[in-house]
């Protein structure tokens, strides 16, 4: 169209919006486009159109950016700085508010079931607001049936918060993790994209003349959870190990970078490294095979297929749940990953207390704290970046983006350190398990409420 020698007129109204719709600039009245070629013949080309662009749209919308790294490294900074501080007052909440804040997530999780349930019926879809319906129902009836235990997992809540505010050097480490799991994530991906490329034959447009190894896939994405898994219980066996110092001897776990963190993590990194590996390799076995039933059930869903990835799915979170009180042995006091977890049966069964660890309330609300926090770093992000001037393309993105930064920094953030104190709750149990003594000794104001919270409970399976 271009070398059309008719079009030339409308050719350069075309060339001078498009330039000024990249470059942001008009181009001068006198300023001519050469390209060998004289278009120059008298005519005048109007034919209605209005080929000025100020980079608005009818509507007035700015779809300029103007966000530099500087920007976007303030913003991050600031939404990390903020969410620090938030995160501790948040602990401070746990502390001082602890069973206030289990009931308000019971509560909280219901009117989301609720209102799930009637987005669902709005929506036209009668089977979902069936499903949430039922989901309610037995939501309802799990508070009812935990309301009683709330004063036992306030108070079980507020001395594992208690014990990881005097041991703070654990958010370091927990935060170190966050950073070497990041890290392992990218190596990771660009080697399995390398490793897929070569063995498939691949060309750069992504044209593979080989199918890919499925074997090859599986190990890595065993490697990959093997790895992730590790990390999480390095991390669970350090603060066990602190806390159980905290729990013995409170003398020696009373500071920030305490003696406590740092042979804990020594001992996570050294001694109990082989049982972290090993238990986690169980779990990354049973993920990776997951994963590979998924890949399967994209390429052709079965009902069989769906159900086995279900069943693992369970076995998933069986393993998990039993890999959690297993490693706080191995952090309190040095086992093997088997003997730990014929420790951790022998324990339950023996005081009768195996319902204690299906109590999920001291999750909910860790959960809970940590949406609020995010949505609260988000809205500072925003305002922040309405005040200096961040344009993220139109009006929607000035304020959405900068809402979505500060809400997944805010949120990841508090995971990690609410990953740190529901690692305290479990270690917390299995200490006053194993020795109430010691702890009336070192901490009797905690230990007396504790005492009572747990008699109120389990009178019957409370034997102390």
């Amino acid at each position: 169209y271009y070398n059309n020698q008719n079009n030339h007129g409308r050719n350069r109204k075309l060339m001078e919006t498009a330039i000024q719709f990249v470059t942001g600039r008009r181009l001068e009245e006198d300023e001519n486009i050469d390209d060998g070629n004289n278009y120059d013949d008298g005519n005048n080309y109007d034919d209605g159109y209005n080929y000025n662009n100020d980079n608005n749209d009818d509507n007035g919308i700015d779809y300029q950016s103007n966000i530099g790294i500087g920007d976007i490294t303030l913003l991050i900074g600031i939404s990390t700085v903020c969410c620090g501080v938030i995160c501790s007052l948040a602990l401070l909440l746990l502390l001082h508010f602890s069973k206030i804040l289990i009931q308000t997530a019971l509560i909280f999780n219901i009117l989301v079931s609720i209102l799930a349930t009637i987005a669902a019926f709005m929506a036209g879809s009668p089977f979902g607001g069936i499903t949430f319906a039922i989901i309610t129902i037995f939501m309802i009836y799990y508070a009812k049936v935990m309301w009683s235990r709330i004063p036992f997992a306030a108070t079980n809540l507020k001395t594992s918060v208690t014990s990881v505010q005097k041991n703070g050097g654990l958010s370091f480490i927990a935060y170190g993790s966050l950073l070497i799991l990041f890290g392992w994530s990218v190596w990771w991906s660009v080697a399995f994209v390398a490793s897929l490329y070569v063995t498939g034959g691949c060309s750069a447009d992504g044209v593979c003349e080989n199918d890919i190894n499925g074997w090859i896939a599986f190990g890595f994405f065993v490697s990959y959870f093997w790895t992730h898994q590790v990390i999480k219980y390095t991390l669970h066996v350090t603060v066990a190990g602190a806390v159980g110092t905290w729990w013995f001897t409170p003398l020696e776990a009373a500071s920030c970078c305490s003696r406590a963190v740092r042979d804990s993590f020594l001992r996570a990194i050294t001694l109990s490294f082989g049982s972290i590996c090993f238990g986690s390799l169980i779990v990354a076995i049973v993920q990776a095979t997951k994963e590979a039933l998924r890949n399967l059930r994209d390429n052709g869903d079965s009902v069989l297929l769906c159900m086995a990835e279900c069943i693992l799915g369970c076995i998933e979170t069986l393993i998990e749940c039993f890999n959690n009180w297993a490693f706080v042995f191995v952090g309190l006091y040095g086992y093997n990953f088997l003997d730990a977890g014929r420790n951790v049966v022998t324990l339950f069964k023996s005081r009768g207390w195996d319902t204690i660890i299906t109590d999920h309330l001291v999750s909910s609300v860790l959960y809970l704290v940590s949406i609020g926090v995010g949505l609260l770093t988000g809205i500072i992000a925003s305002l922040v970046a309405h005040s200096q001037g961040m344009i993220f393309g139109n009006d929607s993105g000035s304020l959405a983006i900068p809402f979505l930064i500060g809400l997944v920094i805010g949120f990841v953030l508090t995971s990690v350190m609410m990953s740190v104190v529901a690692s305290a709750v479990n270690t917390i149990i299995v200490c006053y398990a194993e020795a109430p003594n010691e702890f009336q000794t070192n901490h009797p104001q905690l230990s007396n409420e504790m005492r009572a919270a747990w008699r109120e409970a389990w009178p019957v399976d409370f034997k102390y």
